[in-house]
């Protein structure tokens, strides 16, 4: 994936979980930091302790609620606030 960040130019939100066995944190920090040297907005969270796929509801919920923000902002020119606070 990374031989290919040339020619990237969409807008990435990343969610990765720190003890991910198949794809390392490294590798996914690597693309995130190519992404922005090379000027895509990208977002990167690291989801401690977890490994490749999540599965609690709490887990669920936040990539939900992010990946909603993130679609909102890009397709409807929403303001884009990734940590606000719901309750």
């Amino acid at each position: 994936m990374i031989a290919l960040i040339e020619k990237a130019k969409t807008p990435m939100l990343l969610h990765h979980g720190e003890k991910d066995e198949r794809i390392t944190v490294v590798s996914v920090q690597e693309m995130f930091r190519a992404l922005k040297d090379k000027g895509v907005h990208t977002e990167l969270f690291v989801l401690p302790g977890k490994g490749h796929g999540f599965i609690t509801p709490r887990e669920n919920y936040s990539i939900a609620l992010h990946t909603s923000r993130w679609f909102c902002h890009y397709l409807l020119g929403e303001e884009l606030d990734l940590l606000k606070n719901d309750f």
